[in-house]
């Protein structure tokens, strides 16, 4: 499986957004994010993302319609499709997973401190000395 190294985040909720597009960044992703999924829409003609996180409930556009206008556009490039919702969705469709907002910044928020914790000292030597 390629190395996933892109995201394209698409949320009409700017402060959501703009946290997840930050956490990313942080993470070392190359990121897009755009309140308009009619604009993620053209960003594809140059943006080419490994992974689209995008909402359920637009008022433009929602998530699963974005999928599917996504997915018939024949992209080279594999891609996965994660919808994100504050509450329950319908089970038809085009995402390849959804995720509760909450969990997502969450989850997001835990591998960064993560990341941050000092290594492990390796104990091995003091139980040679003993």
């Amino acid at each position: 499986m390629p190395d996933i190294t892109s995201v394209l985040l698409v949320d009409d909720d700017l402060a959501f957004l703009t946290q997840l597009k930050i956490l990313f960044q942080r993470a070392g992703y190359k990121v897009a994010a755009t309140t308009s999924p009619i604009a993620a829409l053209y960003s594809l003609d140059t943006f080419r993302p490994d992974i689209i996180i995008t909402d359920f409930l637009m008022p433009e556009m929602r998530g699963d319609v974005l999928a599917e206008k996504i997915k018939e556009r024949n992209l080279l490039k594999p891609f996965v499709i994660i919808m994100t919702t504050p509450g329950i969705v319908p089970g038809n469709h085009k995402a390849n997973g959804m995720i509760d907002k909450d969990a997502l910044l969450a989850l997001l928020h835990y591998e960064e401190q993560v990341d941050e914790l000092p290594p492990e000292e390796d104990d091995s030597e003091d139980e040679e000395e003993k």
